[in-house]
This record gives structure tokens, C-alpha cells and sequence, in this order.
């Protein structure tokens, strides 16, 4: 299983399954139902390296976003999202994610946009 599908098993429950990877899909009557989550994979790749040039470590950034209706905004949910990813279990022991952090955003629509970057570190 990938990263990604790792990421999305962590929130999925949160928002009734409506994880989608990059954008939201169209829907028939308008748009997916409200909350839900996108995911974005790979925004950049990093490695860190020793003293001699070798690469002892590897970074890479996710985009999460939460999308709730601003009249129905549950303010609880946020953090939610961020304890799940805090400790999703990835899929080798020498990975890790955590919250790089979280931005609020109002949308035009009444739409809550909260935008979490997720950085995964890997020790070569």
C-alpha cells in the first residue's frame, strides 16, 4: 500500500469515505457532499544529506485539504484530521508523518478550506 493510500485510510471514517486523491470528481446535482477531504501526493521530494554527500534521509510533502460548508462548519473536525495523520502507521517502520501545518482559508461559496501539509521523512 502507498503513502497516499495510507493517508487516506487515516480520515476516511472522518468524513463518511469522501477522500478523493487530487480534486473532488464532478457530480450529476452539483458537487460532492460536504465535509470532505482531498489529497495530494508528491507536492515536493527532499533528501537530506551527510557530511560525505550520502543521502541519509529522505522528506516528502503531502497537501490534505478539509472542505466544510461555512454554516455548518464542525470545528472539532480539523483537529481530527490532524490526530490521524499524527499517527497514521505507514507502511515501513522507518517512515514517518507529521503535520507540517494548517492554514484556514474561507472560499468564495461558503466554503471552510482548511489546508494541511503532511511531511513524511524516510531514513535511508
Amino acid at each position: 500500500m502507498t503513502v497516499t493510500a495510507h493517508l487516506k485510510d487515516a480520515v476516511d471514517a472522518l468524513v463518511g469515505d469522501r477522500v478523493y486523491r487530487d480534486e473532488a470528481p464532478e457530480f450529476p446535482d452539483g458537487g460532492p457532499t460536504l465535509p470532505f477531504i482531498t489529497i495530494q501526493p508528491d507536492l515536493s521530494r527532499s533528501a537530506g544529506l551527510s557530511g560525505d554527500g550520502r543521502t541519509v534521509a529522505t522528506s516528502e510533502l503531502f497537501q490534505v485539504d478539509l472542505w466544510q460548508a461555512q454554516d455548518a462548519e464542525d470545528d472539532n473536525l480539523i483537529g481530527a484530521v490532524i490526530d490521524a495523520l499524527d499517527s497514521v502507521q505507514l507502511p515501513a517502520p522507518h517512515v514517518r508523518a507529521r503535520v507540517n501545518s494548517t492554514v484556514r482559508l474561507v472560499e468564495p461559496g461558503g466554503i471552510i478550506h482548511y489546508a494541511v501539509t503532511v511531511r513524511t521523512v524516510s531514513i535511508a
